[in-house]
């Protein structure tokens, strides 16, 4: 990419993270307008929004979505807000003096505060460094979006193609902003969406709490391996978990207010969540939980509010939700008869206390966070038995916690990679309790064992760090013996021969038809240039699927031919056991060959 496609392309990408900066001013009153707070709420309503526009022009005109339309209606909208926001467009201003956070002051908030920015640095890096290489991302997200790209259109199909596409939308953004498929611009967004997740949880926490309470929570997301592991693989989890923090802002800011603006963020937040994957559809539980709560705490404690408060609120929340999630699941039920396939492989969950008790399982990579987090939502239960005279925090973060938990128990704890979606809002609960460990220490306050603890602290959080680090960050001795690797060199460092193999089918004449075509290509192949391929397995030697097919493709052990391949050219082969062929070779002698069934 040259230097001046580049600029555009950073251009044109700031602009998709940010152009919905007024709705989001409209949407925080000015008092209540933190510049962290607006930072996320600008992101994730951009971000929202932007797919949403692609959603809706790729639906209604297939063909017509590319780049200058979707700039043109960004604009629009962008302009709009800032319109309507004018004059009330820009943050807080931080309090003089004494009021302001000195993190530079306390060694355990500096400790917090590199930790944050080092490990949000080498999530973005590892996303821009290395191509798509976890299977998901290779076999859904990635391939999905190619094709909005290339085709202007929202993909067809029943399976995948239902799938939330919020992702794979941004992706085709990425794409279009760099005027051509690149993998780094679209791995770009998910981390930028991974940032704000740990953002967004030292948002809410400073809300509750304090500003220590927020960098404790952000620090404890990015310091999670297992965030660290999905926050740049092109996955939708870590997406759906910034928006899944945003509307428990959103809500905790409601509880509070009961202003409608508030709400309706709240409901915009969730709805995106929904629209990002479908597992965030645990948050109507939430909402609801938390609705029903607020109405009865008032009622008992004659609140002196107006008494459509609550009403208005759910409205407004609702109204959210369906404006954002609403459309893709009438799609899916219009043009599928379901609102999503059934994928979740729940016949695996395993319904017993090991899983319920699976973040203090070192191999499942959460390490000490995870006892951190099984300690808060301890200290989170018991303290909601202190009462129900008042709305607190804790009611809030497990109405939003315990729904999920209890829907990944039942139906997918066969992959503790789920739960990384409430790994911010359990750092916000971990953190909140260790801020109220150390308030309580304090009333009784001996500065010798303050400045222990806080050294202790700093150790421990240099002690995380790595650990985090080493998985935020893959291929790191390849990275040191050769920084300067070409694209094609990272692709076929992490996706062996299977990139080689994509490559040449694209080479194959226009209209080619390949059958046994690996999952792991899909993302690589150029699928307008052939006119049919298939994943399914070769039924037998080439010769034999030559009525539906121009070409084969056969994956073998060890790089060893099939046992009919004897003395049969190929078209291409890799050392690590792909071989092409063409289904008008010629069948070899008997001598040559052993049964069809041996060469399958």
């Amino acid at each position: 990419m040259s230097s001046e496609r580049g600029i555009l392309a950073a251009g044109a990408l700031a602009v998709g993270v940010s152009f919905a900066y007024g709705f989001a001013c409209l949407l925080l009153p000015p008092g209540r307008r933190h510049w962290l707070t607006l930072s996320v709420v600008t992101l994730g309503l951009s971000l929202g929004a932007l797919t949403l526009i692609m959603f809706w022009i790729a639906w209604l005109s297939p063909g017509r979505l590319n780049a200058p339309v979707v700039a043109l209606a960004c604009a629009a909208v962008g302009g709009l807000g800032l319109y309507l926001a004018r004059g009330q467009a820009r943050p807080d201003r931080p309090p003089d003096g004494a009021g302001r956070f000195a993190w530079t002051r306390d060694p355990f908030n500096t400790a917090l505060v590199a930790s944050v920015a080092v490990l949000s640095a080498a999530i973005l890096f590892n996303a821009v460094y290395w191509p798509f290489s976890d299977w998901d991302a290779l076999a859904i997200y990635a391939p999905i979006g190619r094709r909005i790209f290339e085709s202007g259109a929202l993909p067809t199909g029943f399976l995948y193609e239902s799938y939330p596409m919020l992702v794979p939308l941004a992706y085709a953004y990425a794409h279009g902003a760099a005027g051509a498929v690149n993998e780094s611009w679209a791995r770009l967004v998910p981390a930028l969406m991974a940032v704000g997740a740990a953002a967004t949880a030292g948002a809410i926490a400073r809300e509750m709490l304090s500003w220590r309470a927020g960098l404790a929570a952000a620090a404890l997301v990015v310091l999670t391996p297992l965030f660290g592991r999905w926050a740049s693989s092109g996955y939708v989890d870590v997406p759906t978990a910034f928006y899944i923090a945003l509307a428990a802002l959103g809500a905790w800011r409601w509880l509070q207010s009961r202003r409608r603006a508030d709400a309706l963020l709240t409901g915009l937040a969730a709805g995106l969540a929904m629209w990002t994957k479908s597992a965030a559809l645990t948050l109507c539980l939430s909402l609801a939980a938390l609705v029903a709560l607020r109405a009865w705490v008032d009622r008992r404690q004659l609140v002196d509010a107006p008494r459509p408060a609550v009403p208005a609120g759910t409205a407004w929340m609702a109204i959210g939700i369906l404006a954002t999630a609403g459309p893709f699941y009438a799609r899916n039920l219009a043009a599928f008869g379901s609102l999503l396939p059934d994928t979740i492989w729940t016949s695996l969950a395993r319904h017993d206390l090991a899983s319920f008790l699976i973040m203090l399982d070192p191999r499942q990579h959460f390490l000490a966070t995870g006892w951190l987090y099984t300690a808060s939502l301890v200290y989170g239960v018991v303290s909601l038995g202190r009462g129900f005279r008042r709305v607190t925090v804790w009611h809030l973060l497990v109405a939003f916690v315990a729904p999920f938990l209890a829907a990944w128990w039942w139906l997918a704890s066969y992959d503790a990679r789920f739960l990384v979606m409430i790994v911010p809002l359990l750092a916000v609960m971990a953190g909140l309790m260790v801020e109220e460990v150390i308030r309580h220490r304090a009333s009784k306050p001996n500065p010798k064992q303050v400045r222990r603890a806080g050294w202790i602290g700093v150790f421990l959080v240099l002690a995380m760090v790595p650990f985090a680090l080493h998985k935020a960050v893959i291929g790191k001795r390849a990275i040191l013996q050769n920084p300067a690797m070409t694209s094609a060199d990272k692709h076929r460092l992490l996706l062996g021969g299977a990139y080689d193999l994509a490559l040449a089918v694209n080479m194959l004449p226009t209209g080619s038809r390949v059958v046994g075509v690996p999952i792991s290509t899909r993302y690589h192949l150029d699928t307008p240039h052939l006119n049919a391929s298939s994943e399914a397995p070769a039924a037998g030697p080439p010769w034999e699927v030559a009525d539906d097919f121009d070409f084969a493709v056969y994956q073998t052990d060890e790089g060893l031919r099939p046992p009919w391949a004897s003395g049969i050219p190929t078209v291409f082969e890799t050392p690590d056991g792909y071989f092409l062929y063409s289904t008008e070779v010629s069948r070899p002698p008997a001598s040559h060959m052993d049964s069809p069934a041996d060469g399958e």
